[in-house]
């Protein structure tokens, strides 16, 4: 289905990457911390396309690297409260936690993008239409 030539995706929002963790964790009195600093971390991911995309970006597939691969930012923020590492995750999702998180920089231009796949020259479903009006209001999708 990815191979047809009438298929594209459509870009809802990019959002910059921050580093989730707790107020008492070594990155939390930090400006900024860098992919080199996570590596030697836990690193909560989602199992979204985007973030497997981003950490086999920043990482590859290093066997030292520990990751804990969760089905949503939810289950992200809920582990790195309990204490479970760090997560990498778009910025302003710090409502979503069960208690207070530090969201830190990371360094670089890391962002994750939310998209839509869309037929050429079909208008997007009713259902993609309400998401994309949710995800980007005032924004007319192409």
């Amino acid at each position: 289905v990815f191979n047809d030539p009438q298929l594209f995706e459509v870009v809802t929002f990019t959002a910059p990457i921050m580093i989730y963790c707790r107020r008492d964790h070594l990155f939390a009195t930090r400006s900024e911390v860098t992919s080199h600093d996570l590596a030697f971390e836990t690193i909560v991911s989602t199992r979204s396309h985007a973030g497997d995309r981003w950490f086999h970006t920043e990482f590859g597939d290093r066997a030292d690297i520990s990751r804990v691969v969760v089905d949503d930012a939810q289950i992200a923020l809920h582990m790195v409260s309990d204490g479970v590492g760090v997560a990498p995750l778009i910025d302003g999702l710090e409502a979503m936690a069960p208690g207070p998180l530090v969201r830190v920089p990371l360094v670089g231009d890391h962002r994750l993008s939310s998209t839509l796949m869309k037929r050429s020259g079909e208008p997007l479903s009713a259902a993609a239409q309400a998401l994309w009006h949710l995800l980007a209001p005032g924004i007319a999708p192409a």
